[in-house]
C-alpha cells in the first residue's frame, strides 16, 4: 500500500505536522544581541620583560521563546518552554608574558593564559522556540483517513491522533560554554632571518556542569562531536564518559 502512495495498510500510518493555532509555527526569531568589552594594560618592569594583562566581558542576549506550554506535567518538572535567561557572568581574564634573557635578543620565551566563552548559535536556540508542543502539532492518520500521495491536509483536520511531541527547552541554569587555554613558546634565532620555535598549547574545556545536569538516570544515549559543529569546541570525552557511567 505504501508503494501505491497511500500507507493505509496494517501497521502503517501517515503523520503530518501543522502550525499550532495562534502561533508562528516553524517560523522562529531567536534574535541575538551580543556585547563585548575588553581592556588591556602593558607593563615592562625590566627592559627584557613585558607583561600584558587583560580582561574581557561577553554578554549574549537571545530573545526568549514566546510560547509557554501549560502542560501540568511540564510545570511539575519545572520546565518552562518560554524561559531563556542570559548568562551574565562571562568574565575572561587574560595574561601574557614575553621574556628575552640576556642582551643578545636571540632568545625569547612567551607564555599566555586566558578564559574564553563560546557563542550559542541561533539554530540551536531556535529549536526551543518551535519544538514546544504548541507551535507544531503532529497528527497521525491510519486507514481510510490517510490521504493519497501527493495530497496532504491543508489545515488541521478534525480527525487524526495527536502524536507525542518532542519538547525542546532551555535549562534554567543555561550557561555559555567556557574554555581555558594556555600556551608556552620558546623562540631561538638560529641565524639572521631564520628562527626555531617550540610551542606547547593547553586547552581545557572541563566546565562540565551542563553535562551533569543533562545526563540523568534513564538517559539512553549521549551524543556529541569533538570538535563540535559549528562552535568548534573541544569535548573532554573521558570526563563526559565518566558522567554517563555514573548515571548507569
Amino acid at each position: 500500500s505504501f508503494a501505491g502512495g497511500q500507507p493505509n495498510g496494517d501497521n502503517e500510518f501517515y503523520q503530518q505536522n501543522f502550525r499550532g493555532a495562534g502561533t508562528t509555527g516553524p517560523e522562529t526569531h531567536p534574535n541575538i544581541h551580543e556585547y563585548s568589552v575588553f581592556v588591556q594594560d602593558e607593563w615592562r618592569p625590566r627592559s627584557e620583560l613585558t607583561i600584558n594583562m587583560g580582561l574581557r566581558y561577553d554578554l549574549m542576549k537571545t530573545a526568549p521563546p514566546p510560547v509557554r506550554n501549560p502542560d501540568p506535567q511540564l510545570a511539575a518538572a519545572d520546565i518552562d518552554t518560554s524561559r531563556l535567561d542570559a548568562d551574565t557572568n562571562n568574565w575572561g581574564p587574560r595574561l601574557g608574558i614575553a621574556w628575552s634573557p640576556g642582551n643578545s635578543g636571540k632568545y625569547v620565551a612567551r607564555g599566555g593564559w586566558g578564559l574564553f566563552y563560546g557563542r550559542t548559535p541561533s539554530i540551536m536556540l531556535g529549536t526551543a522556540h518551535s519544538n514546544n508542543g504548541i507551535n507544531i502539532v503532529s497528527l497521525t492518520f491510519t486507514g481510510d483517513t490517510v490521504p493519497k500521495y501527493p495530497d496532504n491536509f491543508g489545515e488541521i483536520p478534525n480527525i487524526g491522533t495527536p502524536a507525542r511531541p518532542s519538547i525542546f527547552y532551555v535549562d534554567n541554569d543555561f550557561a555559555n560554554s567556557r574554555l581555558m587555554q594556555a600556551n608556552l613558546a620558546f623562540e631561538w634565532e638560529v641565524h639572521r632571518n631564520t628562527s626555531l620555535t617550540a610551542t606547547y598549547l593547553f586547552v581545557d574545556g572541563a566546565d562540565l556542569d551542563q553535562w551533569r545536569r543533562a545526563v540523568v538516570p534513564g538517559t539512553k544515549a549521549v551524543f556529541f562531536e569533538s570538535m563540535s559543529n559549528p562552535t568548534l569546541e573541544l569535548v573532554d570525552i573521558r570526563a563526559v564518559s565518566e558522567i554517563a557511567h555514573a548515571q548507569g
